[in-house]
C-alpha cells in the first residue's frame, strides 16, 4: 500500500506548525520591540503577515492532502467537523479548531479597517489558542510524537513562546506609552 499522502500530511503538519511558531514569534517580538533591533517595523509586520498567510495555506494543505490516503480513508466531514473523526477525535478536533481560528486571525489582517485597530489587536490574542491547539493536536494526533525528536521540537517551541510572552507582558508595549516616554530624553541619553 502506498503511504505517500500519509507522509505528506505528516510533513506538512510539521511545516505548518513551524510556520505558525515563526509567525507567533515575529508577532511577539514586534510588539515587544525586540525585532526592531534588526529590521524596520514595517518589514517585520509584512513578514509576519506573509508567514501567517503561508501558515494558513500549509495548514489547509496538511488537512486536505490526507484525503487520497486509503489507510484510514478520512472523509472531508471527518477532517472539517470536530469529533467526527474515528482517529483520535479529541485531538483531531483541536486541529480543526486551530485551523478555523487561524483562518479568523489571518482574515483579520484583511478586515482590519472594518473592525478597527483595538478589536483587531484583541482578535490577535486568539493566536495563543491557535498555537496551543496546534501543539496539542500534533502531540496527541501526530504519529511522529513518539519519535526521539518530535517531543523536543514541541517542548522548545512552547518554551520559546512562553518566554517571549512573559517578556512581552513584563516589558509592555512601546505603543501603549505616551509619545514623550517613547522618545529618549537628552538627559537619559547623556
Amino acid at each position: 500500500m502506498d503511504h505517500t499522502f500519509w507522509y505528506l500530511t505528516r510533513a506538512s503538519g510539521f511545516v505548518a506548525y513551524l510556520l505558525l511558531f515563526a509567525s507567533l514569534v515575529l508577532g511577539l517580538t514586534m510588539t515587544g520591540d525586540v525585532a526592531s533591533r534588526w529590521l524596520k517595523r514595517y518589514q517585520v509586520y509584512d513578514l509576519h503577515r506573509f508567514l501567517s498567510l503561508f501558515t494558513l495555506g500549509f495548514s489547509v494543505f496538511h488537512t486536505l492532502i490526507v484525503l487520497p490516503d486509503r489507510y484510514i480513508a478520512f472523509s472531508i466531514v471527518e477532517l472539517l467537523v470536530p469529533f467526527a473523526s474515528p482517529y483520535r477525535p479529541e485531538f483531531m478536533a483541536l486541529g480543526i479548531a486551530a485551523l478555523a481560528l487561524l483562518g479568523l486571525v489571518v482574515g483579520s489582517f484583511y478586515g482590519r479597517h472594518l473592525v478597527g485597530y483595538r478589536t483587531w489587536r484583541l482578535m490577535h490574542y486568539v493566536t495563543f489558542a491557535v498555537f496551543v491547539s496546534a501543539a496539542a493536536h500534533g502531540i496527541g494526533a501526530g504519529t511522529d510524537s513518539s519519535t526521539a525528536w518530535a517531543p523536543y521540537l514541541y517542548a522548545l517551541s512552547i518554551f520559546a513562546v512562553f518566554n517571549l510572552t512573559m517578556y512581552r507582558v513584563m516589558k509592555g508595549s512601546a505603543r501603549g506609552l505616551p509619545a514623550e516616554a517613547r522618545r529618549p530624553s537628552r538627559a537619559r541619553a547623556l
